[in-house]
């Protein structure tokens, strides 16, 4: 089960988290998946040379089934297909078969469709956002807008997975209101982008990985007499709140840290990790990819009402023994 249903159904239980996705939006998100579904032949048995052709949609399907535990998708003790789950099945288990959509996809496939969706989901004002493949809860964790919705498919085609993995764990350490953790993995979130920026490995400290900026010529972009200064003023503002409030291990006199303090790390992470994915892409203008390599959206194609007219459940409704 996702991350999402781990964190939040304890919450959405207990009547204190509304995931509220309405029929337009739910609409969309089929239409989406359908622009991004593929067919493929496979082979059950490795003894014999039969093979069976399914696609991404019906993988979700039979997803859902096994982490649920069930035999077929229900609505009222109905069986219904994908199409009539989605439409009007719990909202929660909406965004599981986004999720579930996404893993089915080639690496190469997922940021456009984690984009597409982000995207999405901005236009219809929904709370929530992808981030390496799992939902975040807007409201309830501060991000960075524009670093989730847009810079997704940039972090993934420059390599920053590890920095868009602890801010993803930074989100979660606040909402599991653990203020330390989050401010210690926002600012090893921070470090992870110059690191991936710089092309370096193992352990560096935040200072010394700002001072390689500068001298690789990074900060160019500023008057001579301004690199010192943004780069010691501005840029190790995280990493001193990381060393300071960060983390655990103060003994019994360690104080709790106020949740203002890790909203901020939270946010200054996800706006320096921004700044170094831009600076990366005027470097190299090669990583930033043209309209022309847009894959299709559902916006694409006008949705309304009746894109979730409800009929009999087909063929690919049949019960699945366990």
């Amino acid at each position: 089960m996702s991350v999402f249903s781990k964190r939040h159904r304890r919450a959405i239980a207990a009547g204190q988290l509304d995931v509220g996705l309405d029929k337009r939006l739910r609409g969309r998100m089929w239409r989406l998946m359908l622009n991004h579904n593929e067919s493929f032949t496979y082979q059950p048995s490795s003894t014999d040379n039969w093979t069976e052709t399914t696609d991404f949609m019906e993988q979700t399907r039979l997803g859902l089934l096994a982490v649920n535990g069930l035999s077929a998708l229900r609505i009222n003790g109905t069986k219904v297909d994908l199409k009539r789950w989605l439409a009007e099945c719990p909202g929660e288990e909406v965004l599981d078969a986004a999720e579930l959509f996404y893993l089915q996809l080639e690496d190469g496939s997922r940021a456009a469709y984690s984009t597409d969706l982000n995207r999405m989901l901005g236009e219809e004002d929904a709370a929530w956002r992808m981030l390496d493949g799992q939902f975040v809860l807007l409201d309830t964790v501060f991000v960075h807008e524009q670093f989730v919705a847009s810079s997704q498919e940039t972090l993934h085609s420059v390599r920053f997975e590890g920095a868009a993995q602890e801010i993803l764990s930074a989100q979660h350490d606040l909402a599991d209101q653990d203020m330390r953790g989050a401010v210690h993995n926002a600012g090893k979130s921070f470090e992870s982008a110059m690191k991936a920026a710089l092309g370096e490995e193992g352990h560096l400290a935040a200072k010394r990985l700002i001072e390689s900026l500068q001298a690789a010529g990074w900060l160019d972009g500023l008057p001579e007499g301004l690199r010192g200064g943004f780069a010691s003023q501005v840029m190790l503002a995280l990493p001193w709140m990381r060393n300071y409030m960060g983390g655990h291990g103060q003994g019994r006199d360690e104080q709790p840290l106020p949740e203002p303090y890790a909203r901020l790390a939270l946010g200054l992470a996800a706006v320096f990790d921004e700044f170094i994915v831009g600076l990366a892409i005027e470097r190299d203008s090669s990583l930033a990819k043209g309209p022309d390599q847009r894959s299709a959206s559902a916006e694409d194609v006008p949705v309304d009402g009746s894109d979730f007219v409800l009929f009999p459940a087909g063929s690919g409704d049949d019960d699945i023994p366990f």
